[in-house]
């Protein structure tokens, strides 16, 4: 597919059902970057750390999009699990994307009269799943590594 080996984390490793998010979001930010914001939140006796990612229509529209946001979420946590092992036992964590990672999102092309096609198609990214996407998404997650310190 793209080249990436897939980051699969154990299903006890994953936030699950609208209470674990709530309960982890109503908790104050830890740190926030200009794309993302991070809730964490310490668990008693809990055995394994857990991630999930919010990433609404709103901010990313395209689903290979959010998908590639995701898989880098996933990615940059399972490595977080392997290096601070003490660290990852007892944290529940929730990434949610808070903007746009291509400015302002282009309105949908059927709802567009043709005179307006040229300028909105060149406000939408050649590729929703580029590498400078992917290495934004990277940088502002390695800020969070720092955070969680």
């Amino acid at each position: 597919m793209s080249g990436e080996p897939e980051v699969r984390l154990p299903k006890a490793a994953r936030l699950c059902g609208p209470a674990a998010f709530k309960a982890v979001m109503s908790k104050p930010p830890v740190a926030k970057s200009q794309h993302l914001v991070l809730h964490a939140m310490v668990r008693e006796g809990a055995e394994l750390a857990q991630i999930g990612a919010v990433l609404p229509k709103r901010w990313a529209k395209r689903a290979v999009t959010r998908n590639a946001i995701r898989r880098q979420i996933m990615a940059w946590f399972e490595a977080l699990r392997k290096t601070r092992p003490d660290w990852s036992e007892c944290r529940s964590v929730v990434v949610r994307l808070r903007s746009n990672f291509h400015g302002t999102a282009a309105k949908d092309s059927k709802k567009l009269k043709t005179a307006e096609l040229p300028a909105a198609q060149s406000a939408i990214p050649p590729q929703a799943s580029s590498r400078a996407l992917k290495r934004a998404i990277q940088a502002e997650l390695q800020g969070f590594t720092c955070a969680l310190r």
